[in-house]
């Protein structure tokens, strides 16, 4: 069936994202050739390949949440930037070591750090931890998410950031019982065992629902004297504070405090500053606006191209989960 119109929609689309038909091509395990009927001679996709090209051409949004004392997030705002995670200096002694090491030396050169968002903006152990003592706030950022559908990848890309390769994806922590399992020799050219890596977490950290973006180094935006590494693309993206229930200012004093900073930078969007408060029935911390984000909010791939060869090795691609 040939729809000019639907073709239409596909330039324009990779047009406006920067893409070509190299990128559906690579993202859809598809010829050029067959690309080309669906570009330029206006032939439908099939229902599968359409239900994915959708989930790309209109990305979903979810909200991902950094708990913060205040006075830190008052510097991620005035200054613009967030800090990276260096794998090699976490507060999980078992972070990024693999099984029968007792020693993490592999990421001490990283060329990657993370962003670590949580998918719960309700629980009280958060804020206990990690925004002094339901003193601080959250941080709210709303993501335009699309499935990364390169074979053997199980992450989302953000839009509008950069898609280098291993950058700006957005992983879901996996945690478990054992810890990840190398070879011998550490496969360097092997990027998805680095991947399993710094994703796989112990069971106990299960109360943070916590997803990791990778983020190049080469791509930070500015260093401080004492090697931290910052991050400043993915505030574009701020979209809320939540204030904890101890917080010492009320709504209005933050709301001013941001519009000066606005008046200073043009570039701070707009952004719902809120109070939160201790559930009357359940131990949750909740608020009137912003809410925790399921797994089933995200965009998952439905389509399972057939198995390629890399590097001599048989690789058999798997669902988003």
């Amino acid at each position: 069936m040939v729809n000019s119109a639907y073709s239409e929609k596909i330039k324009e689309w990779l047009k406006f994202s920067n893409r070509d038909k190299k990128w559906i091509a690579h993202n859809f395990c598809l010829s050029e050739k067959d690309v080309d009927k669906w570009v330029e001679d206006g032939e439908a996709p099939s229902r599968e390949h359409e239900e994915t090209l959708l989930q790309f051409m209109n990305p979903k949004v979810v909200d991902l949440y950094i708990y913060q004392p205040w006075e830190i997030a008052k510097k991620i705002l005035r200054e613009w930037r967030i800090k990276g995670t260096n794998p090699y200096r976490t507060n999980d002694i078992f972070e990024f070591l693999p099984a029968k090491k007792t020693y993490n030396d592999y990421t001490k050169h990283s060329s990657h750090q993370v962003i670590c968002f949580s998918r719960s903006v309700s629980s009280a152990a958060m804020w206990g931890h990690y925004a002094d003592k339901h003193k601080g706030v959250c941080l709210v950022f709303s993501l335009p998410v699309t499935p990364h559908n390169e074979p053997n990848y199980n992450h989302w890309r953000i839009e509008k950031l950069h898609e280098d390769f291993l950058h700006n994806c957005l992983y879901n922590v996996l945690y478990k019982k054992n810890r990840v399992v190398f070879p011998d020799v550490f496969p360097f050219f092997n990027p998805k065992v680095i991947e399993d890596l710094m994703i796989t977490k112990d069971k106990s950290w299960f109360f943070e629902k916590e997803m990791r973006l990778l983020c190049l180094i080469k791509h930070a935006s500015s260093t401080d004297d004492e090697g931290n590494i910052f991050f400043s693309e993915i505030l574009q993206y701020l979209s809320g504070i939540v204030l904890g229930v101890r917080f010492p200012h009320n709504v209005n004093y933050v709301q001013e405090w941001y519009k000066q900073l606005q008046l200073e930078n043009i570039e701070k969007p707009e952004i719902k500053i809120v109070n939160s408060y201790i559930s009357p029935n359940y131990f949750k911390i909740e608020n009137e606006v912003f809410h925790d984000t399921p797994m089933g909010s995200f965009p998952y791939r439905k389509l399972l191209p057939k198995k390629i060869v890399d590097n001599g090795l048989i690789i058999l691609p798997g669902k988003i989960i």
